[in-house]
């Protein structure tokens, strides 16, 4: 899927840690993870070189995670700035934001505790019942979260699909269709944006989980159920909505699912 897919990094850390040490494609997964600050002026002979194989056969790595050749895979390079940003820059500058993470994520569980009271949850377990079949479309940063909520279900009855950029599929949501429910989770809202076009394809009733409050992005949905205080009035990092907010959601849902 070249539709979406932008992260290339998620796609290199699952063949690293999926495969065995002495196999070409860790080799060269790991080569390209530590060296991707560079790989926008990395050469092709030097990944052949890291990982002892032809050109071809950097090529089919390349397809193997969505890229048509190792040109395309360079182009990824911005990347590396997204993610240090992500990862590093809220932990550099605490003072960006109005309230420590743990207040923060107290505000956060509140909030999901008053979808609860109020019936948001159970109108979308409901809905999660109902329907034929159930996507989850979400972002990576939520993707652990959303794992979890897929396996718990199984158990419980109902098999979901999960469908990230690390791991996508086109078709899985665009041949969805009136009876079934796409649920699409990107708490800062820059998924969801990636994704309109594909998401606008769908045929199916379409939930957005989000702690982005822009009309704009909610115009693709027939729900929006927000989390948390706005992202943008700076209460917390993305990954604070992204890892405690999505997770604790999530089970709040399933709790509802269960109970009916």
């Amino acid at each position: 899927m070249e539709d979406g897919r932008i992260h290339v990094l998620m796609s290199l850390f699952d063949i690293y840690n999926e495969n065995e040490p002495d196999q070409p494609s860790h080799t060269i997964a790991e080569y390209l993870l530590t060296h991707f600050e560079s790989i926008g002026s990395m050469t092709l002979q030097e990944v052949m070189d890291a990982g002892f194989v032809s050109r071809s056969g950097v090529r089919r790595f390349c397809q193997s995670i969505g890229m048509e050749n190792f040109s395309a895979l360079r182009n990824q390079a911005g990347e590396w700035e997204e993610f240090r940003h992500y990862y590093l820059a809220a932990a550099s500058s605490p003072q960006d934001y109005k309230m420590p993470p743990r207040q923060a994520m107290v505000e956060i569980f509140d909030s999901v505790d008053k979808l609860q009271q109020d019936g948001v949850l159970q109108r979308l377990s409901q809905r999660a019942s109902a329907s034929s079949k159930v996507v989850l479309f979400s972002a990576e940063s939520s993707a652990g979260a959303m794992t979890d909520f897929q396996y718990a279900m199984l158990v419980s009855g109902k098999l979901v699909q999960l469908v990230t950029e690390c791991k996508p599929s086109v078709e899985a949501v665009r041949s969805l269709g009136p009876q079934d429910l796409l649920l699409v989770v990107s708490s800062s809202g820059s998924f969801a944006l990636r994704q309109r076009a594909l998401v606008e394809s769908s045929g199916a009733t379409k939930v957005l989980v989000t702690a982005n409050d822009e009309p704009e992005l909610h115009a693709s949905y027939d729900e929006v159920i927000l989390m948390g205080p706005p992202l943008a009035e700076h209460v917390a990092p993305h990954r604070v909505y992204a890892l405690f907010g999505t997770a604790y959601l999530m089970n709040r849902l399933l709790e509802d699912y269960v109970s009916e």
